[in-house]
């Protein structure tokens, strides 16, 4: 289908814009909004009955990207991805809208990288142990910094929170940066950061996986539908 060939191209360009550089031509959502709103006009009777049956679902995913405008949780790019897909994207059926369902899978994958990101940090620390050296924490609060923090890293600076702070010479973690918005100020070299990630990669695979594997919902209810 045509929007799925436009949302797939689309996002595929702004994958590569954030993770080359982390910024994304306004374009692209636009180009992406004006096929949405034909399409939505040129076939206007399955436009009513789409929104007949998940208007409700729309209004959550709304209230969420409202969330996390007001919260600073997400970048402008992502929201803007969430919202020209909302405008385009109405296929396949299922029980939960395309845009709801990209949504939920691309948070998903988001929170499968930290796994991945604590296995790197192990290694780090490993090979250079006095990545932890002078920090006055047990051994928990260590451990928690590695799963969740990351030693300074140039790739993922963009956005980042300085996640440590010194006192009397001792350093500590500050674990709740793992929450904190996305922040507009470089951290310097050296200190421990509350990484931030590309997310339009995971908007892009959330919308494959919505495509050519169902949404979240119907996936795992079709299951238990057929053994019951």
């Amino acid at each position: 289908m045509l929007e799925v060939l436009v949302a797939i191209i689309s996002l595929s360009v702004a994958s590569y814009y954030d993770l080359r550089y982390r910024l994304i031509p306004d374009e692209i959502w636009v180009f992406m909004g004006i096929v949405g709103l034909l399409l939505r006009i040129f076939y206007l009777d399955s436009t009513i009955s789409y929104l007949e049956s998940y208007l409700l679902f729309l209004l959550i995913l709304i209230v969420l990207l409202l969330m996390e405008w007001i919260l600073s949780s997400s970048g402008e790019a992502d929201l803007l991805a969430f919202a020209s897909l909302s405008v385009l994207s109405s296929w396949p059926p299922g029980f939960l809208p395309p845009p709801l369902s990209t949504y939920i899978y691309s948070k998903i994958l988001a929170v499968l990288v930290i796994p991945f990101q604590a296995l790197i940090n192990i290694y780090r620390v490993i090979r250079r142990p006095e990545l932890l050296e002078r920090f006055d924490e047990p051994i928990w609060r260590k451990l928690l910094a590695i799963i969740l923090l990351s030693p300074y890293s140039k790739a993922l600076s963009y956005g980042a929170s300085i996640a440590e702070t010194e006192i009397e010479g001792r350093r500590k973690f500050i674990l709740r940066a793992a929450l904190s918005p996305i922040s507009e100020v470089e951290p310097p070299e050296g200190r421990w950061i509350a990484p931030t990630y590309p997310m339009v990669p995971f908007i892009l695979l959330g919308y494959i996986l919505t495509v050519y594997v169902g949404d979240p919902i119907s996936l795992f209810y079709q299951p238990l539908h057929l053994s019951s």
